[in-house]
């Protein structure tokens, strides 16, 4: 509870039944690296926007059998099929480009409106 009620700056009331309702979801106990593939798929999808934006149309054919393919293989297959190699860190690269580029907007946003 001493480090929840930080994270909500007062803006939340949290009950007394909080203190151990989190016990019951779950994938916070059962399932590890649960929240892994969120990250995963966040920071892929970066990567793969930001290849559209440098190939524009000539991407789409491509992405769209990616995704037709569904969960037939291993994503390391299924995006080499796509000239992505997931195991480089030059990917990955790519997508947190795009993260650093989205702070950067929104740091200007709010400069805007300030």
């Amino acid at each position: 509870m001493e480090a929840q009620r930080p994270l909500f700056s007062g803006a939340v009331a949290l009950p007394e039944t909080y203190r151990t309702g989190w016990s019951i979801i779950p994938h916070f106990v059962h399932s590890p690296f649960y929240c892994y593939s969120y990250s995963f798929g966040n920071l892929l999808v970066l990567a793969l926007f930001e290849r559209y934006r440098e190939e524009g149309s000539n991407f789409i054919p491509g992405y769209l059998r990616l995704l037709e393919s569904g969960g037939s293989d291993t994503p390391a297959r299924l995006l080499a099929a796509l000239g992505a190699d997931i195991s480089r860190p030059d990917f990955w690269e790519t997508g947190f480009r795009a993260i650093v580029r989205l702070l950067e907007e929104l740091r200007r946003t709010v400069d805007l409106s300030g």
